[in-house]
Parts: structure tokens; C-alpha cells; sequence
């Protein structure tokens, strides 16, 4: 495959956008210069370059990330619920054969909870 198909494949300029609105773009192209393009290395940079943004994020919001973190107390009752939800926004009887049958194990298989269908219909 060409580097002209596997840039497509990646996600193209909106790719890009993505990696320079994030700051990470000189670290994706340094790295795809020294890893080159075969999968491996392809992933190896996704990671690198998604490490980069969240250490971009999380030192442009430092300031509330510990806002939260002195805020957040664990000493709430956490209430779990009996619920779950399941959504198919093109109806149940428009879904692939195996989401009717991963519906359907739900429903068999957790007797003790409610599963709720969420449709678009």
C-alpha cells in the first residue's frame, strides 16, 4: 500500500487538523519519519501522539482537574443501578442478525435487570 492510500485510510487532512489542534502534529511527523510506515509502527505513533495530547490537556487544565479532585467527595453512598441500556436508533427489526441475537442474550441471561431499548422509531 502507498503512502498516499494509507494517509487516506489514517483519516487524511482531518487527521492532521486533529493532531495539530491537539499539539501533537511535529510529534506525529517526527515519529512517522523514524518508525516509517508499516503497522506496527503506525500504532505506535496513534499512541505516542494520543499520550501527547492528553498531556497537552491535562496541563492546559490543570487548574480545574484539581478544582474537581479537592471538590470530589468519596464518601457519597454510590447507588448502582438495575438498568441497561441498549441502543439500535434503526429499530430492533432493522438490526443486523447478530445484535438481535446480543439483545436477546441480555434479556436472557440478566433476568434481574431491566433492559431498556432505546430506538430512533
Amino acid at each position: 500500500m502507498g503512502l498516499k492510500q494509507i494517509f487516506e485510510k489514517q483519516g487524511g487532512m482531518n487527521l492532521l487538523k486533529q493532531y495539530w489542534n491537539g499539539g501533537a502534529f511535529f510529534t506525529a511527523v517526527g515519529e512517522f519519519v523514524l518508525l516509517g510506515k508499516e503497522k506496527k509502527a503506525l500504532e505506535i505513533l496513534r499512541l505516542s501522539v494520543q499520550y501527547k495530547i492528553k498531556h497537552n490537556l491535562e496541563k492546559k487544565y490543570k487548574k480545574e482537574i484539581e478544582a474537581f479532585q479537592s471538590d470530589f467527595r468519596d464518601d457519597k453512598p454510590h447507588v448502582a443501578s438495575n438498568k441497561v441500556w441498549v441502543c439500535w436508533f434503526q429499530g430492533l427489526d432493522n438490526a443486523p442478525e447478530l445484535v438481535k441475537r446480543c439483545y436477546e442474550s441480555l434479556k436472557k441471561n440478566l433476568t434481574d435487570r431491566e433492559i431498556i431499548l432505546i430506538t430512533s422509531l
